[in-house]
């Protein structure tokens, strides 16, 4: 008797099984290994995930950024906290040869992010530099009162009455052609 309630018991607890077995069927088993359980991805593209995820993107506004390369009007930039470099465009009022300067003097450049376009459209001065260049069809240099060139113990001053003044240790003219000294006064020592 103790045998048939046995078999009994063992009867209904198949027939149980029986009944969930097709629901559970069509589940997907637990995931046996990480990588099941990660959806088939490799180490190697969990980091790059990862390293997406943290690289700052370019966003809409102003932003100051390092040249990476220049070629033209193609630029690549890194901005500050990210080590991707992003393609930017020089923007058409931004002359080329002040962006090919900059990048010679490793100056930060100012990028403006527009939808999913990097314009460059300044360059930031952010130390003194050890040579200025200035090349231009024509400088003026204006100072209401005063304007003073100085290097070393040899200078030059313009004064508003007229004045002009070059001192140094020693002072050379030289001319191809005429040379004209016109003055109401020569004095020579």
């Amino acid at each position: 008797m103790v045998d048939g309630e046995a078999n009994k018991g063992q009867a209904l607890l198949s027939e149980l099984e029986s009944e969930l077995t097709p629901e559970v069927a069509g589940a997907e088993a637990e995931p046996s290994h990480l990588e099941d359980f990660l959806g088939g991805r490799s180490a190697e593209a969990a980091v790059e995930e990862e390293r997406a995820l943290a690289a700052p993107a370019p966003s809409p506004g102003l932003r100051s950024a390092q040249l990476v390369s220049v070629a033209g009007r193609a630029v690549r930039v890194r901005f500050r906290g990210s080590k991707e470099a992003f393609e930017a465009r020089v923007a058409p009022e931004v002359e080329p040869r002040l962006v090919d300067l900059a990048m010679r003097n490793r100056d930060s450049v100012l990028v403006e992010g527009a939808a999913d376009e990097l314009w460059v459209v300044g360059v930031l001065q952010v130390r003194i530099p050890e040579r200025l260049e200035l090349r231009a069809r024509e400088i003026l240099i204006e100072g209401e009162r005063e304007v003073s060139l100085r290097a070393g113990r040899a200078g030059a001053r313009l004064r508003k009455d007229g004045d002009v003044e070059l001192v140094g240790s020693r002072i050379s003219a030289a001319s191809r052609g005429l040379f004209r000294i016109v003055g109401r006064i020569l004095r020579l020592n």
